[in-house]
């Protein structure tokens, strides 16, 4: 999921025409900025904003009404392609549940059950994630007005009585992480990755094989370099891992070191050209102990 959510109030397009003047992005844009949500969620157009996406939308837009309902079709097709325009629950909630799915909810006036406001009139506002527990139905909404209704929300709770119109869906081709089948993989614009690196949200590095499968408590060799993942997958790094054959060290980036002295904890240890840690009085003129520490010149 895209972190990022856009605001119409931004100083960086909140005074551009939509259409065009005295209209603008700031009164008018909610539907600009929904569509533009959406496909932010594609990696292509991973950090678009309104100004990527005006030059297309504006020619949808009606002077103080914003986005007219076929831009929301022509945006999501654009971007996205594959949309559905709902009318009923029931038919959103059948096409939600299919998972990767995006879209455009049109809000009324109205206050939900849990007096959520959406709008006083009639707002856009993107949702790029569903759930259904403990019997509600769960929208990740991202709302581009100054009320920031953002982030989980139950239908049943904030929304039900202030949708009486209609709402867009639109697949999108799977990205980021996903565990199947009991594996983790990575996806780009629906194409999972293989024999390369990928990122989690807390910027740790894990390596996906030749099956795109994450691989986990196995050495890699990367560009003549050696690599350990570990049993959750993430790569080692500036810490010690065992072999058949001994100590190893991974330093600052995850590579194993050879031929060089590790500080550790305020002892000095040697690793020989292989890798291993040396212990004893083998290959190099000092004394090492049992496990490894420097212990004479």
């Amino acid at each position: 999921m895209n972190p990022r959510i856009i605001d119409q109030g931004d100083p960086r397009w909140a005074s551009l025409p939509y259409p065009k003047s005295p209209w603008t992005v700031k009164s008018d844009g909610c539907g600009l900025c929904a569509v533009t949500m959406c496909a932010m969620e594609l990696s292509k157009y991973w950090n678009y904003t309104p100004k990527d996406t005006i030059g297309f939308m504006r020619q949808y837009a009606t002077n103080g009404n914003g986005t007219e309902w076929a831009g929301i079709d022509a945006g999501l097709d654009k971007y996205i392609g594959n949309h559905m325009r709902h009318y009923t629950m029931s038919s959103f909630w059948e096409e939600v549940s299919k998972g990767d799915r995006v879209g455009v909810i049109l809000f009324g006036k109205g206050t939900a059950p849990d007096s959520t406001v959406w709008t006083f009139g009639g707002h856009y506002v993107c949702f790029v994630d569903f759930k259904y527990e403990n019997g509600q139905h769960w929208l990740y909404t991202k709302d581009s007005s100054y009320r920031h209704n953002d982030g989980w929300h139950s239908y049943e709770r904030s929304m039900k009585g202030c949708i009486p119109d209609v709402l867009w869906t639109a697949k999108i081709m799977k990205n980021g992480w996903k565990k199947e089948n009991g594996y983790w993989y990575y996806y780009k614009d629906g194409t999972i990755v293989k024999n390369g690196w990928e990122k989690d949200s807390k910027g740790k590095w894990f390596y996906l094989g030749s099956d795109g499968k994450m691989v986990t408590s196995k050495w890699i060799k990367w560009r003549d370099n050696w690599y350990y993942l570990k049993s959750d997958g993430e790569m080692a790094e500036n810490e010690w891992i065992k072999d058949s054959k001994g100590w190893c060290y991974l330093g600052s980036g995850g590579k194993m070191l050879a031929g060089k002295w590790v500080r550790w904890k305020n002892n000095m240890y040697y690793l020989d050209g292989d890798g291993h840690m040396v212990v004893g009085n083998r290959n190099v003129p000092c004394t090492f102990d049992k496990d490894g520490k420097l212990i004479a010149n």
